[in-house]
């Protein structure tokens, strides 16, 4: 398993936003990071936030916040299976504590893009006893396998569909 090079502080911060994980601790760990951060500077950016802790009260807000916005930014990874693993070995089980209770309704479309070549979306929820974080999951091989989190009122309640193909150019 991989993790995303870099993660966009915008994407990142209106998903946060999405499911209700905004505060101050929130505010001043998105003060510390550029538009495209790394998950390395999200942890010491973290660091730095719960170093900052000024009473045990305060400590255990800024322990419960950073622990979640750890969980949102470990949703976004990659799964790799090699050519010599037949297709019934390659199984993908829940790996990140947003995944820990499940993955939810996974259901693939194979999609069409203009050029003709295809790639596979699932989409799925997974789901840690409080969060449900309404996941995507790309493959064109069968044999790389990427997460990623999506935002928009439409990824709400599994309210989304993959169609086949663009319509109209989108």
């Amino acid at each position: 398993m991989t993790a995303k090079a870099g993660i966009q502080k915008a994407l990142f911060e209106r998903k946060l936003l999405e499911l209700g994980l905004t505060n101050q601790c929130t505010g001043r760990v998105l003060q510390r990071l550029s538009a495209l951060f790394t998950a390395e500077e999200l942890l010491s950016a973290i660091e730095t936030e719960v170093k900052e802790c000024s009473t045990p009260e305060e400590e255990k807000d800024r322990q419960d916040t950073t622990q979640r916005i750890l969980t949102l930014a470990k949703s976004n990874y990659s799964v790799q299976f090699f050519p010599e693993q037949h297709l019934s070995e390659r199984v993908i089980f829940p790996v990140t504590a947003a995944q820990r209770n499940g993955i939810e309704d996974a259901r693939f479309v194979r999609f069409q893009s203009d050029d003709g070549t295809h790639v596979y979306f699932a989409t799925f929820t997974a789901f840690d006893d409080q969060l449900g974080i309404p996941q995507p999951l790309e493959t064109s091989d069968f044999f790389l396998f990427r997460f990623i989190t999506l935002n928009g009122p439409a990824v709400q309640n599994k309210g989304m569909a993959i169609f086949p193909k663009k319509i109209k150019g989108l």
